[in-house]
């Protein structure tokens, strides 16, 4: 089972559901306004993919904009692989959990 977080008037929200749908994945639906991710879920779910940080976030969007994320997640990324570099023997390294890459992750 996977949690599915979206926003459904999204339309690439909408693509991946139906792909999910489509592919008889099972899912929960979260509505991502109304229930946003905790910082410490979100904080597992970027660690967990080895995706860029700004990868979890609408960039084209105009919160995004004004909150200023674009230095805030480089920010995050310097910090993230300076951890990486002193955590690990090959820090080219990445794990890539595709189900949370969509916004969905398992229960």
């Amino acid at each position: 089972m996977y949690l599915f977080l979206q926003y459904p008037k999204c339309s690439t929200c909408q693509k991946a559901k139906k792909w999910l749908e489509a592919n008889h994945v099972e899912f929960v639906s979260r509505h991502i306004v109304e229930e946003n991710p905790k910082a410490t879920e979100l904080s597992k779910w970027i660690a967990a993919s080895g995706q860029p940080v700004k990868k979890f976030f609408n960039t084209s969007g105009n919160k995004y904009k004004e909150l200023a994320l674009k230095e805030k997640t480089a920010d995050h990324e310097r910090s993230r692989a300076n951890r990486a570099v002193g955590q690990r023997r090959d820090a080219g390294e990445t794990a890539v959990v595709n189900q949370q890459r969509c916004g969905a992750d398992r229960l």
